[in-house]
């Protein structure tokens, strides 16, 4: 078993391998206490951010509050010090920024059915949706007089076009 933490006081997340869970206790409907016993692990490993080292460059983090993983492998993490949500590709020695924001003590991460990223704002009183994904384009050819103009139409999720010459 493998589990990672978002190691916050110390700017980074770690991956733990070899524990195994030994108690769950739910709390209500919002959160769940795990109780996990990492016997035969020695120590963890940083996978993202520096540790002991706050800041904003791509491989650092500041006060990682939360982290989660998509379908594909890439981790999620919710910078609250830097007010962003970073993708680390699997392997990655560094983040890419896909969400920058104002928020105000943003608390947990989660993905939606539709791959949005959601995050409760404690600080401003909401609920912060962010689109993770690009929306989906098609390219199309049309042929008039002889000549072939390219148009790029992207398309929202109600199928609307728009075009771009």
């Amino acid at each position: 078993m493998t589990i990672y933490i978002a190691d916050t006081s110390n700017h980074r997340i770690q991956r733990w391998d070899l524990g195994r869970i030994t108690k769950e206790i739910n709390y209500f409907c919002f959160y769940q206490l795990i109780i996990v016993s990492l016997q035969g692990a020695a120590s963890g490993v940083t996978v993202a951010g520096e540790s002991g080292v706050s800041g904003s460059y791509a491989y650092q983090l500041s006060n990682p509050e939360a982290l989660l993983f998509d379908q594909y492998g890439n981790m999620y993490i919710l910078d609250v010090g830097n007010d962003r949500i970073q993708r680390w590709r699997p392997g990655a020695t560094y983040g890419v920024t896909i969400v920058s924001a104002t928020m105000s003590s943003p608390r947990g991460l989660a993905m939606d059915s539709s791959g949005n990223l959601v995050t409760a704002d404690y600080g401003y009183h909401r609920v912060d949706l962010f689109a993770a994904y690009c929306r989906t384009s098609k390219l199309l050819y049309f042929e008039i007089r002889f000549s072939i103009f390219h148009f790029f139409f992207s398309t929202n999720n109600n199928n609307n076009y728009s075009a771009i010459k």
